[in-house]
């Protein structure tokens, strides 16, 4: 089962958020059709937007967007585990990344940070990110593991949070500490082998694939396009569709019931 926790040492030393986000990842990389490493890639990064959306306040959503080598990941996750992704090959390659990070809350845009960094992976990038947005010590760990047929096996993440007499090379010894096990580490109990403890439970969530377009999200995005361009499609016989770029979930209307919710509108 996926599942997100988060954890914190009684002394104050480090927080741990650490998720299995496998079967969340699987699904989104089968509605994009990707496989090998672009499918790796996109896990990577929904496994780090479910971390950051970690930390949000509830009715918000944290907004990821990470463009590094040649590619672009977009990925939306809340704090309750919905999460959706895409990822779209860029026309060129970069040897750094750029990582834009946006919260939303109810009423619209709360906070945007975007960063420049020098990082060749996912992983990087939002370590680089976090570093110089919170100014606090933090690392980043994300696995995503392929089986034969190229899709994610096993799509894993943690974020260590320091604090601020937290020392970076405690941060490094903890991560080396779950990599020396062979194993790896435990999203359900990810302090397992640390030398620090004990450890108080925050929560835990069940990250889930959710996409939140809608048919009424939908026609109100086509009734924007104004009444010169309905009245167009009316007079053609055209219907007017929008295609999630998210779920590939389509909406189609027919022209005039779009130029009727105008006409309903403007005499509201």
């Amino acid at each position: 089962m996926d599942i997100i926790t988060r954890w914190i040492d009684r002394s104050a030393t480090l927080r741990i958020t650490a998720l299995d986000a496998t079967r969340a990842c699987r699904t989104i990389c089968l509605i994009h059709g990707l496989d090998g490493e672009p499918a790796r890639a996109l896990s990577q990064a929904i496994c780090g937007g479910l971390l950051m959306a970690s930390d949000l306040k509830s009715m918000q959503t944290f907004s990821l967007q990470l463009d590094w080598g040649g590619w672009t990941s977009h990925v939306d996750a809340t704090l309750e585990g919905l999460v959706r992704g895409l990822l779209v090959k860029r026309s060129h390659e970069s040897t750094s990344a750029r990582v834009q990070g946006r919260r939303f809350g109810q009423k619209g845009l709360v906070y945007q940070s975007i960063v420049d960094v020098a990082a060749t992976d996912p992983a990087g990038a939002l370590e680089g990110f976090l570093l110089q947005s919170d100014q606090q010590p933090t690392l980043v760990d994300l696995q995503v593991d392929l089986d034969r047929e190229g899709l994610p096996s096993s799509a894993r993440g943690a974020w260590l949070h320091g604090f601020p007499d937290t020392k970076p090379e405690h941060l490094a010894q903890f991560l080396s500490s779950w990599r020396s096990r062979g194993e790896g580490w435990n999203a359900v109990s990810p302090w397992m082998g640390l030398v620090v403890g004990p450890w108080d439970a925050l929560g835990s969530k069940e990250p889930q694939a959710f996409c939140p377009c809608s048919e009424e999200k939908a026609m109100g995005a086509l009734v924007a396009l104004g009444r010169k361009t309905l009245e167009e499609a009316h007079e053609e016989g055209r219907d007017l569709e929008i295609i999630c770029d998210f779920c590939h979930s389509r909406y189609a209307f027919q022209a005039g019931t779009l130029l009727s919710l105008l006409d309903g509108a403007a005499q509201a």
